[in-house]
């Protein structure tokens, strides 16, 4: 929340433990370490791979003032604990860990070409020993990252004023400035009050100031500090040890309210005036002024009777809860920028989706929590809603599992159907507003579980047209009943027959050379930009090159190679989605030639409703045979 989208992302990792070694979180206050429960456990890999993959759908840099940006952030790997391990120990990791990386390797900066990412560090060299020296070198190696950095064209003045500002709160020991002072110090460099606050969002931006100038315009945070010494100490009320518990609050709260926080993620603004009193300054920052800047950046939700709801508080389930409903769950899955490779749940995205439907209490839907009980979920990555739509109340379960956010509908189908698009539409939004308040991409999609036993980790994507695209498998499934189709406000007639029977995301191959050339041609594509559509499908531009070496001066002759290639699934075309005509067509909107994308779709959907239409026709004939058996 309070982490701007930088071009250069540092990855710690610990290199003396295993890469699938399972490792405690840890807390650490007045120099003493606390483990953060029993069920945070994750290993170097998954820390890694969650770290690169979240990096992946990050919104590119886009702030005022830019001259030139990369196009994605990248990540620097810095391993520690280098003394404590061998060469072919490190040799070992990097592979493994280049192994795990695809296709996310293009957003690491390599040490050596091929061979490594891990740039290794003793952290426990003494200052005698080459201490200055190992920490330039490191510098150095930051600094030769290609590709990362930024041209700013901007007032030489709003540099000296940033550093400025942390000079006065240093004198001070404070976080955070009143805006008094911020004006003052602008002044001294001869800004005006509107060059100030325009300098003050711009830092906003971009660096880890934060000004909210609509929710709190009396103050200036130089840094999130306090905010995040709040947070942080209210998370580790819940798990820290009793006999430590003074050094998180003071003095420390009573067990009831360490109970309702950790089992009902709920507090009240009297445990942060009663026992964080030396986390704020009177008048200028008390807790009402960081409880309405939470809630306004969605962190904790307004509750009932004086409460405050804060998801990340409550404890995780052991096991992942699965709700026995009639209604297949819902899906939610993030896929990269080229909507093929599905990645991991965004970072932080689970609590402020919560928060989000919390926040919604307008006519003629309201949300709320049900009582505690075993047929409910109240858990850090799985809770159970109350929806009132209309004075009738339902039952909604959203779980976190990581991979993929699921969503139960507690109702049976016929009930569901008038009600469940409207959750959808609701858990949708949710979701997008979550997306932009941490700076990703709108990559989500809605899925189904795949009903292949083969391929568990398939996902059945749902196209804009209700079509079933499998992540996995070669043949879309047949994804049929209301059961399933109750989530959207579709005709499931028509979606059986894309479902089932349409071939847009079967696998092609050069048997299809013919169909495909004549469909092009059908749409007017012109062959002379064959060259483009084969990067589009995932050719290298050295296989084109020798395409174009090889081949007549005819561009027809051209293409007919390049599609050739492409059924051949050479180079990178698995990459891109494999030989689908679901590809094809992406690949054509992308080159600009939508009008024959739109030709190739429409063919298919006639392919698929005369494949229909027949099969339809079998049906009857072959029920007509039944009823003269029967007579």
């Amino acid at each position: 929340m309070f982490v701007r989208t930088a071009s250069l992302n540092i990855i710690t990792l610990d290199l003396s433990q295993l890469l699938d070694k399972k490792l405690d979180f840890q807390y650490r206050i007045g120099r003493e370490t606390f483990s953060c429960g029993l069920n945070l456990k994750y290993s170097n890999r998954d820390f890694f791979l969650s770290a690169v993959s979240s990096g992946a759908i990050l919104k590119p840099i886009d702030v005022p003032h830019i001259l030139e940006t990369p196009s994605h952030p990248m990540h620097f790997v810095l391993g520690t604990h280098y003394d404590l391990i061998t060469e072919d120990k490190l040799k070992e990791m990097n592979k493994e860990l280049m192994s795990s990386l695809k296709p996310d390797v293009d957003y690491v900066i390599p040490n050596i070409h091929g061979e490594s990412i891990i740039f290794p560090v003793n952290t426990l060299v003494p200052e005698d020993e080459g201490r200055m020296k190992a920490g330039q070198d490191l510098c150095q190696s930051i600094a030769n990252c290609g590709g990362t950095s930024l041209k700013m064209n901007m007032p030489i003045r709003w540099f000296a004023f940033e550093l400025w500002l942390q000079k006065i709160a240093e004198d001070k020991s404070c976080s955070f400035l009143i805006i008094d002072e911020v004006i003052s110090a602008g002044k001294a460099l001869q800004m005006s009050e509107n060059d100030t606050k325009d300098a003050l969002q711009y830092l906003h931006n971009v660096t880890i100031i934060l000004y909210y100038p609509d929710i709190l315009p009396q103050l200036v945070f130089v840094d999130p500090k306090p905010i995040l010494e709040v947070l942080s100490r209210l998370l580790a009320l819940t798990y820290v040890e009793r006999k430590a518990l003074h050094l998180i609050a003071n003095p420390v709260p009573l067990q009831e309210v360490i109970i309702k926080l950790h089992y009902f993620g709920l507090f009240k603004e009297k445990l942060l005036t009663n026992h964080f009193k030396f986390l704020f300054s009177p008048p200028h920052f008390e807790p009402s002024h960081l409880l309405k800047l939470l809630i306004h950046l969605r962190i904790i939700a307004s509750g009932e009777d004086g409460d405050y709801f804060f998801p990340c508080a409550l404890q995780s389930y052991t096991e992942p809860p699965e709700p026995q409903t009639d209604i297949k769950p819902l899906l939610i899955v993030w896929q990269d920028n080229d909507g093929i490779n599905t990645l991991p749940v965004p970072q932080g995205m689970f609590s402020l989706v919560i928060t989000h439907l919390l926040s919604h209490n307008k006519y003629p839907c309201k949300v709320n929590f049900p009582p505690l009980e075993p047929l409910y979920y109240r858990y850090r990555d799985a809770l159970s809603l109350w929806i009132f739509i209309k004075r009738k109340r339902y039952t909604l379960h959203i779980i976190n599992h990581y991979t993929h956010i699921e969503a139960y509908f507690d109702e049976s189908v016929q009930k569901a159907k008038p009600i469940c698009p409207y959750i959808c539409e609701l858990v949708m939004k949710a979701v997008s507003d979550s997306a932009d308040a941490i700076n990703v991409e709108r990559n989500h999609v809605t899925a189904f579980s795949c009903p292949n036993e083969k391929e568990k980790s398939c996902y059945c994507v749902i196209e804009e047209d209700h079509s079933i695209n499998c992540t996995l498998c070669k043949k879309s499934a047949d994804i049929s009943g209301d059961n399933y189709w109750c989530w959207f406000d579709c005709d499931t007639t028509m979606i059986t027959s894309v479902a089932a029977y349409s071939g847009c995301s079967q696998a092609l191959n050069v048997c299809d050379l013919d169909d495909i050339l004549t469909d092009l041609k059908g749409g007017h594509y012109y062959s002379s930009n064959w060259k483009e559509l084969g990067l589009k499908l995932g050719l290298y531009d050295n296989t084109l090159s020798t395409i174009e070496s090889s081949s007549s001066s005819e561009v027809e002759d051209c293409l007919r190679k390049c599609i050739a290639k492409w059924l051949q699934r050479a180079d990178g075309v698995d990459n891109k989605g494999a030989a689908t005509w679901t590809t094809l067509v992406k690949a054509l909107e992308q080159c600009d030639s939508k009008p024959t994308a739109e030709h190739i779709n429409t063919e298919k959907e006639l392919t698929s409703l005369k494949e229909l239409s027949e099969t339809r026709l079998q049906e009857i004939e072959q029920l007509k045979l039944k009823l003269e058996d029967n007579n």
